[in-house]
């Protein structure tokens, strides 16, 4: 029966079963290529399809008035269409919001006959991407043709069950977006404290309320030691006694803290040199991009488990003259991200060694100052943290009740 696992009470009976073009003018954009301009008009692809439902107006390439009106008489975009990633991106459904720009295999979604906000919510949920994966079993979905996004199968309801289900879940989005901006604010937040606190803007000040000393100039190496790389061959992934961290990790897995609560896939190993202690900080030594180049993460509790790192990691050791967090935060400023850019070498995959590493110029405050810097930019990521996991449990419970309404 084509009845949803989930539905609001007062409500029965069976869905009827439309294609999508019958309800809707379903069209798509240009497939040519304009030529790009530094100035000009924004042309909209696939890529620009958030996942959050935002559309990327940024990072577009610009074309001619010429161009953007030729495409316009195929396929102009208003305010309230739905646009739908078809190359590349595929998915990611968007509600526009504003109309200056023009598309390129996008498909575009307009003028239907029931609820464009149920339309966007069913075109995100799990009831899609089954009749995709149906169609195009077997291989990697990178293209969705027009005529196959044209006979998507959707459901609907009575009009006052419909709207029901789309109010229900555009409330959803708009806490979830709240919540998204709530964690924006902070990252903006901590990282203007951060501009403040190593520009020395801002100080902190001693117990009694008197100030600190001066800051002064000491390179990486002067300041700990980097141990040897670690060299041993993986066993039983997801298996054994070691919990495991890899470049890979600390680009995006992990946040900037690895403490006990933070989760590591375990693995058996042969042939171990040195654990990861305590204090230890880690620097990714290779990435394809100067985004993640000697990006770092610090363990501020090990917890007493068996850690090691993998491929492409400098672990270093902090003396007593720098506190391990603050030096972490240190790597995330503007003057350590120009050092990575000017020392990294590589073309395909980029990649800084630890000779390099050791000549970079830390600003250095007393060791008290130090740990009131650590721990006051330390809160502040905890309490980024929760709210994260905030976010989190909403689009876990978005997920849940769309799976559910949606047949």
């Amino acid at each position: 029966m084509n009845v949803p696992q989930l539905r609001f009470s007062g409500f029965d009976g069976e869905w009827n079963k439309f294609i999508l073009e019958d309800i809707a003018i379903v069209k798509d954009g240009t497939h040519d290529s304009p030529k790009y301009y530094s100035t000009g008009y924004p042309l909209v692809t696939s890529k620009n399809l958030m996942k959050n439902g935002d559309l990327d107006l940024e990072n577009v390439s610009l074309i001619s008035e010429k161009d953007f009106m030729e495409i316009n008489k195929r396929s102009k975009v208003d305010v309230g269409d739905i646009l739908f990633g078809m190359i590349g991106t595929l998915g990611n459904p968007v509600r526009v919001q504003s109309s200056d720009f023009a598309i390129k295999n996008v498909a575009l979604i307009k003028e239907s006959k029931v609820s464009n906000e149920y339309i966007l919510h069913y075109l995100g949920s799990k009831s899609i991407e089954k009749q995709f994966h149906l169609n195009q079993a077997g291989g990697t979905q990178k293209f969705i043709g027009l005529g196959l996004i044209r006979d998507l199968k959707i459901y609907l309801p009575s009009e006052k069950e419909l709207q029901k289900v789309a109010s229900f879940l555009t409330l959803l989005d708009r806490k979830i977006n709240k919540q998204q901006e709530k964690i924006e604010k902070l990252e903006q937040f901590k990282k203007g404290m951060m501009q403040k606190i190593f520009s020395q803007e801002l100080r902190f000040r001693d117990e009694g309320g008197g100030k600190f000393g001066e800051w002064y100039i000491k390179t990486l190496g002067e300041l700990g030691e980097f141990k040897r790389s670690y060299s041993f061959s993986r066993n039983n992934e997801g298996e054994g006694e070691y919990c495991h961290i890899h470049y890979g990790d600390i680009h995006t897995k992990l946040n900037s803290i690895v403490d006990q609560k933070t989760e590591l896939p375990n693995i058996s190993v042969k042939g171990v040199l040195e654990e990861i202690e305590t204090g230890d900080v880690l620097f990714a030594d290779a990435s394809e991009d100067y985004k993640d180049l000697g990006k770092s993460i610090v363990i501020t509790d090990n917890q007493n488990r068996k850690i090691v790192a993998g491929l492409h990691t400098h672990r270093f050791k902090p003396s007593a003259l720098i506190n391990s967090v603050f030096l972490m935060y240190f790597t995330k400023t503007e003057s350590y991200t120009t050092f990575i850019r000017k020392y990294g070498t590589g073309v395909s995959v980029l990649g800084i060694s630890k000779t390099n590493l050791r000549i970079i110029d830390v600003p250095v405050p007393s060791v008290k100052e130090q740990e009131k810097i650590a721990d006051y930019l330390l809160s502040m990521e905890k309490k980024i943290k929760k709210e994260k996991e905030k976010l989190l449990a909403l689009e876990e419970q978005k997920k849940g009740f769309m799976q559910g309404m949606f047949i």
